[in-house]
């Protein structure tokens, strides 16, 4: 997108870098909002859906949720919030995989059981596979479900897809691919971004 040159990848994660792992609004061009530490996705995004409301706009605000940000207490905190004033507009999409940064969802911390969570905090939850891009697309496009609840759609989905030096490994959160998995992954992207443009 020319935000900044590609060399700069080559600093991702180290010292001074513009890339420091959670993008930041004052050390790189075209971020709007900083967003490390986790659970602010949900808070700011409920924020712009009540502004919306007021407004009267008919706008749908999307936010994508990991399962680390559902270990933040300031996410479910905006969850009722959204709840509470009826954002009918706002759409959580949750990568959900069961892999955090540290390992498996299960050993971590469990948030099991999602849906249920979910729906005791006012919101309506809707399963997909994460993988099926037209399952997807067609989850998103039937929002809002209601007029007075906010909808979840849980996508279920393999940490790698597609790579199977990646596929299922929490190592891969953070993890620094060599060339012939780079390759892969790209081989990857390009079959994703043809089905995406399909559906289009």
């Amino acid at each position: 997108a020319g935000f900044f040159p590609l060399e700069e990848l080559q600093h991702y994660l180290k010292p001074n870098s513009a890339l420091p792992g959670h993008p930041d609004e004052t050390l790189l061009p075209g971020i709007e909002m900083s967003t490390g530490s986790l659970g602010h996705g949900l808070p700011v995004a409920t924020g712009m859906a009540l502004g919306s409301k007021m407004r009267k706009n008919s706008c749908k605000i999307f936010v994508l949720l990991s399962e680390g940000e559902l270990h933040e207490g300031s996410t479910w905190e905006a969850a009722m919030s959204a709840a509470h004033f009826h954002l009918e507009r706002l759409v959580v999409i949750v990568d959900y995989n069961q892999l955090s940064t540290d390992g498996p969802l299960a050993t971590v911390m469990d948030v099991e059981p999602l849906a249920e969570k979910w729906r005791a905090f006012g919101w309506i939850p809707v399963f997909v596979d994460g993988h099926d891009i037209p399952a997807l697309s067609t989850a998103l496009s039937a929002t809002p479900h209601t007029t007075t609840h906010p909808t979840v759609v849980i996508a279920r989905t393999i940490k790698g897809k597609g790579i199977p030096e990646m596929e299922g490994r929490f190592e891969w959160h953070t993890g620094f691919p060599s060339v012939e998995v780079m390759e892969a992954a790209e081989a990857r992207c390009e079959q994703v971004i043809a089905e995406i443009q399909e559906v289009d």
